[in-house]
């Protein structure tokens, strides 16, 4: 594996990692306390974990796969909008 591939491959990795524990941790603050700043940071780094995989499969040439990754990016940021709804 090329080390370049293998920095990103860990890169993406700790990205949706950190996004799944921040969602779980902000869903639950969300609920219990109101608190939806983990939820909002959660749903930000899986804004960036998205674009980060579209534009791999982008620079591959790989437009189905990046194609099939926009609907998930749009929900993500429609998640975004209707928090900003209740700033």
């Amino acid at each position: 594996m090329n080390p370049v591939s293998l920095l990103l491959f860990i890169t993406i990795t700790v990205l949706e990692v950190a996004a799944g524990l921040f969602s779980i941790i902000g869903a639950y603050l969300y609920y219990d306390q109101g608190m939806k700043d983990f939820a909002i940071i959660g749903l930000e780094l899986s804004v960036v974990s998205i674009l980060s995989l579209f534009l791999g499969q982008r620079i591959a040439k790989d437009y189905a796969g990046a194609a099939s990754l926009v609907g998930y990016f749009l929900l993500m940021v429609f998640g975004l909008y209707l928090y900003s709804l209740r700033a």
